[in-house]
């Protein structure tokens, strides 16, 4: 059988084209592979960024250290106010010497501290006159549990609070030539140290503890009403607080409530502003009922934290 001369054609022009479609696709293969292949060849691994040596040092050091400044409208210390209804201040600094499920631990925190003396009072009065309460605590904390979450934590401390180059001073009645008298107040001795023994648990988020204090200033012959408020404040003390619940990633809350044996009992609301992990602020509201010479006492107060 003849085949025409257009058959041909067709024939070798297909032959062709398949020829060619095989080489291309070979050489394109060729070509990938020898690009991958250089592509391996040269593409350098980066190995992970090292912490700095500070950062390292810090993660792996036993010794932690927490420090914060706090400006309050009015300096509420456990249900009672320090500044007289005055805006405050306070500084919390914490040294913890970390072993694994024990930690030792030192607290040293300063307080701004008035109570704003009357012009007169009864003769025989004691006020104190001193601007600064500070309070040194040493203990230990035991961990219970391995969650760092849900954590069971065990705290025994003991501390002491003193009142730098401050007095206690009392009313007297100085009489006049032309009758009658004339208060005046007369220095007696310095604020002695009050020493407490602290016993804290911290279970699932709540927290809850125990203080006692022993003042060595405490005037015997006195009437409770006679003494300053340095000295009538301690006794036995109480302490609840709530786990804190989120409202939003930046807003949480707690409740709070202490009890003094002779001095009152306090709740409190508590409101937390996160700006962010070195600033926040905290709205207390609170309610105090006094016992003996306290007066009850409600309010609001603003509070800004400034961490380190």
């Amino acid at each position: 059988m003849s085949t025409s001369p257009q058959s041909k054609h067709d024939s070798i022009l297909h032959s062709a084209s398949c020829y060619f479609n095989k080489v291309t696709w070979r050489s394109c293969l060729a070509l990938a592979s020898l690009i991958t292949t250089q592509s391996m060849a040269y593409t350098t691994i980066e190995p992970p960024v090292p912490l700095s040596e500070r950062a390292l040092l810090v993660k792996q050091s036993p010794v932690t250290f927490h420090y914060s400044a706090e400006l309050h409208s009015d300096l509420i210390w456990q249900g009672i106010s320090l500044t007289s209804g005055l805006p405050g201040w306070a500084s919390k600094a914490t040294f913890t010497l970390r072993n694994k499920q024990f930690n030792t631990f030192l607290d040293i925190n300063g307080y701004a501290y008035t109570t704003n003396p009357s012009a007169s009072k009864d003769a025989n009065t004691q006020t104190d006159i001193a601007y600064m309460m500070t309070q040194s605590k040493f203990g230990s904390q035991l961990l219970l549990g391995t969650s760092s979450t849900n954590q069971t934590k065990l705290t025994i401390s003991q501390g002491i609070f003193t009142w730098p180059g401050s007095e206690v001073w009392e009313y007297k009645e100085l009489a006049c030539s032309n009758s009658g008298t004339s208060p005046y107040l007369r220095s007696q001795n310095p604020i002695k140290p009050v020493k407490s023994i602290d016993i804290t648990l911290d279970y699932a988020g709540m927290t809850m503890a125990y203080s006692t204090y022993s003042t060595s200033s405490k005037n015997q012959s006195a009437t409770e009403s006679n003494e300053p408020i340095s000295t009538r404040i301690w006794g036995d003390y109480y302490h609840i607080e709530s786990k804190k619940h989120s409202l939003s990633k930046s807003y949480h809350y707690n409740l709070e409530f202490g009890y003094w044996n002779d001095t009152g009992q306090h709740l409190d609301f508590n409101l937390y502003i996160d700006f962010d992990k070195d600033v926040s602020a905290t709205i207390k509201t609170y309610d105090f009922k006094g016992k003996n010479t306290f007066s009850d006492n409600y309010g609001m107060v603003f509070i800004m934290n400034y961490h380190l």
